[in-house]
């Protein structure tokens, strides 16, 4: 339940109204007002001071699938028509009630078979001419709708961004089969823990749908390789060594190199090339293959 607690004017009950300048009757005032709440959309309850439901209009009734010919409502406390869970904050929006004060805001309520939807709520006190509160007012509207469409609207932007999210990772870990045995992984941006694995996932997969004998590892797009990204590339490499398969890194800058042995990095057991090319070179070299002109 949220609420809002407001210093709106405490309800008075009028004894009187004018209408085109004649004065009315109390009678045919409060015959106004009864009409006036008996149609509205909205639900309208009113307690005494010590919380026993005295007065429910249609709209309250048909919210809570009870039939108001039989007024089940009259007699009731407040607190049966909330679920337990929402008790303690139900005591504390009353006990600012009881200082004069209006409350509003979001909470749940019970219906007649048990089931809780809910309601945003306007509560108040009423207060006779002597400033002394007799009852306590509410207004109530049904929200089980619109909390449904919000829940459906996040549910389908989570999709969305789960899909962007599978889309970017398939994009950011491309494999691209070159020849028969031979596939390239381009790797391009930021290398962290969760992308490492995402790439060792796709290279495994390409490895098997491609049935890859050779992997060239092309780092050129990578900005930075320091101890955390080499020993990433250092599991992916030693993954696909498992699977049967050779790995080539390619995409070598002078910068990275320096970064390399600046760290004590040992690739020494790793085929590094400069570039694309070299690495392509290589890896057709060691499948017997060579690229002749015509």
């Amino acid at each position: 339940m949220s609420e809002v607690i407001s210093n709106i004017s405490p309800v008075q009950i009028p004894l009187s109204a004018q209408t085109n300048g004649a004065e009315q009757s109390t009678a045919e005032t409060l015959s106004i007002f009864q009409k006036l709440i008996e149609n509205a959309s909205e639900g309208i309850v009113m307690s005494d001071a010590e919380g026993t439901l005295l007065y429910a209009n249609p709209a309250f009734y048909k919210e809570r699938k009870y039939d108001p010919t039989e007024q089940k409502i009259i007699g009731k406390k407040i607190a049966d028509m909330y679920p337990e869970s929402e008790l303690p904050r139900l005591g504390a929006f009353i006990e600012q009630i009881m200082q004069g004060k209006t409350v509003e805001g979001e909470t749940l309520q019970k219906c007649e078979d048990g089931s809780v939807y809910p309601i945003s709520f306007s509560a108040f006190p009423i207060m006779n001419n002597t400033g002394v509160m007799t009852h306590i007012g509410a207004v109530t509207r049904s929200i089980a709708a619109r909390k449904q469409a919000e829940a459906e609207q996040q549910r389908l932007q989570q999709h969305i961004i789960d899909a962007q999210r599978e889309a970017l990772k398939e994009l950011s870990t491309p494999i691209i089969p070159l020849l028969d045995g031979i596939i390239i992984v381009p790797l391009i941006g930021t290398i962290d823990t969760a992308r490492a694995r995402d790439i060792m996932r796709a290279l495994l997969q390409g490895i098997a749908d491609y049935r890859a004998k050779i992997v060239i590892l092309d780092i050129t797009g990578v900005p930075v390789v320091d101890s955390g990204v080499a020993n990433h590339l250092n599991k992916t490499i030693q993954a696909a060594r498992l699977k049967g398969t050779q790995t080539i890194i390619t995409g070598v800058s002078d910068a990275i190199a320096e970064t390399i042995v600046d760290l004590g990095i040992d690739w020494s057991v790793l085929e590094v090339q400069r570039d694309l090319q070299t690495g392509l070179m290589t890896a057709l070299n060691r499948l017997g293959m060579t690229i002749t002109s015509l």
